[in-house]
């Protein structure tokens, strides 16, 4: 495999998305847009921290902005050295990488995420909702608390502007009291009994347009634990295991 090749970006911004998440915004050395497929992630490094595999971190603006952002979670020595920096701080990272994406421009988009997991689908519904804005497209979010589930208020807003775009809170250490919540763990069969009428096939005469879990793609990002639970859980349910991808996060 050929080195890496390492790039110094440039912090324009970071600031707090909720109380251990935050988003860092970067510039590319000649101010062009970074080229990328929304779902990728670049590697971080700090060689002074002696980690010379540097960190992952997912993409969650979308393709085409002149600025990209990361979003991270404040867990470790790499992140808070990230929230650390100011406008101006140079970082060291790669050219985007991985293959977390759709292969369909049509087919019904199923987005699930726990946690920080959202990020790459942050990035996805964004450019969806400007190439493709009638692609079906669901996303089942996972959270400790409503309050911690990051980009909440964004997806709620496009969910209201747009109604090819569904979200669905699934919170665990409270009660959520919200009309697009419930309290617990979500599994492949919840969130299979509560995809619409085009990802189950029903005839147009019902309001579907005809679409079945066939055609649906399953897309899970969380963490290792998250994606193994949810992909055995939505194969058991009857998703097609051809059409399920995931993204663990370490």
């Amino acid at each position: 495999m050929n080195e890496e090749r390492k790039i110094k970006y440039e912090v324009l911004e970071t600031r707090n998305e909720t109380e251990n998440i935050f988003t860092v915004v970067l510039k590319t050395p000649s101010g062009d847009p970074l080229s990328f497929s929304a779902g990728q992630y670049i590697n971080v490094y700090f060689p002074e921290t002696g980690k010379p595999e540097g960190k992952s971190y997912s993409i969650s603006s979308p393709p085409g902005e002149k600025n990209f952002s990361l979003c991270v979670r404040t867990i470790g020595d790499f992140s808070k050295r990230l929230s650390s920096l100011s406008p101006g701080d140079k970082v060291t990272g790669t050219e985007p990488y991985g293959y977390f994406f759709s292969d369909s421009d049509d087919s019904p988009l199923v987005m699930i995420a726990s946690g920080i997991g959202v990020s790459p689908f942050r990035s996805m519904i964004l450019d969806q909702l400007k190439k493709n804005p009638g692609r079906p497209m669901r996303l089942f979010y996972g959270s400790c608390t409503l309050s911690g589930a990051v980009f909440g208020k964004e997806f709620e807003t496009l969910a209201k502007k747009h109604p090819n775009f569904r979200l669905r809170y699934f919170i665990t250490r409270e009660n959520p009291g919200h009309p697009l919540a419930e309290r617990g763990r979500m599994d492949g069969k919840k969130i299979l009994s509560m995809l619409s009428f085009e990802e189950k096939g029903e005839s147009a005469e019902k309001g579907g347009n005809g679409k079945n879990l066939n055609n649906a793609e399953f897309l899970i990002c969380g963490s290792i634990e998250f994606t193994r639970d949810l992909w055995r859980s939505l194969q058991n349910a009857g998703a097609p295991e051809e059409n399920i991808y995931t993204e663990a996060f370490f």
